[in-house]
């Protein structure tokens, strides 16, 4: 049994402790079990210090649609029915929300991946031996056309990371746009009750009810669904 105190976490134990010694002249048929009640304060706030988890290793390690679907529900303490009730609710509030976190921005490592990834290593090293070429082992008299070589290998490199920026910058306007189809409500059923909320404020285990038209609002394992079930994953493949 759990229970909360001061934001933390207690873990309530039940524990038999065995009585004294009955009487000699007691007729009873045992000895008495008294139970005595234990709290213990857990501590289950996320450890900082833990690794982070590789999101692709997470993935291989769902399993949740190869479990039944009794099992499903009581893994995920809810209920076929009544969907997830208020204590669970309470128990979930702190839980990240349900929306793509964008990656984080590093925009000097994109600047070097501009202007030194691909075929611009092989622009520098071209560019590095022209200048040597140039000077010092064209002294005492350097050869100008080793100078203006240079001048333009260093022109396309400029170019060439422009470019990269360019499809960098149309590749990131798609997937911003693709984040914009995402479903913005989803209708679940809370304490037996349904209702619709914001796509964000699905939690693990809520029970989701999916109609004809709608958006999958997040990572579902369909437990009832009707014969004719068909999804449009257009937006994932590409395809029409």
């Amino acid at each position: 049994m759990s229970s909360k105190k001061n934001g933390a976490a207690v873990d309530v134990i039940d524990y038999p402790v065995q009585a004294p010694p009955a009487d000699r002249h007691d007729t009873g048929a045992g000895i008495a079990i008294q139970y005595r009640t234990l709290s213990v304060q857990v501590d289950r706030s996320p450890d900082k210090r833990r690794a982070k988890v590789d999101p692709a290793e997470a993935m291989r390690s769902i399993n949740v649609h190869l479990l039944r679907t009794e099992d499903v529900f009581t893994r995920y303490s809810t209920h076929p029915t009544l969907g997830l009730e208020t204590a669970a609710l309470e128990r979930k509030k702190n839980d990240p929300k349900n929306v793509i976190s964008p990656p984080p921005t590093h925009y000097w490592k994109k600047l070097v991946i501009y202007f030194f990834g691909g075929f611009n290593f092989l622009l520098w090293i071209a560019f590095i031996m022209t200048m040597i070429s140039w000077k010092p082992l064209g002294n005492p008299n350097p050869p100008s056309v080793a100078l203006d070589t240079a001048l333009i290998i260093l022109g396309v490199i400029f170019i060439s990371a422009g470019f990269y920026a360019a499809v960098d910058f149309h590749a990131s306007r798609i997937m911003a746009s693709i984040r914009g189809l995402v479903a913005d409500e989803a209708t679940v059923i809370r304490n037996g009750v349904k209702m619709d909320i914001p796509a964000s404020q699905v939690v693990v285990g809520d029970l989701i009810s999916l109609s004809l038209g709608q958006r999958v609002p997040a990572d579902v394992r369909l437990v009832e669904v009707s014969s004719d079930l068909k999804f449009d994953r257009s937006l994932l493949t590409g395809e029409r």
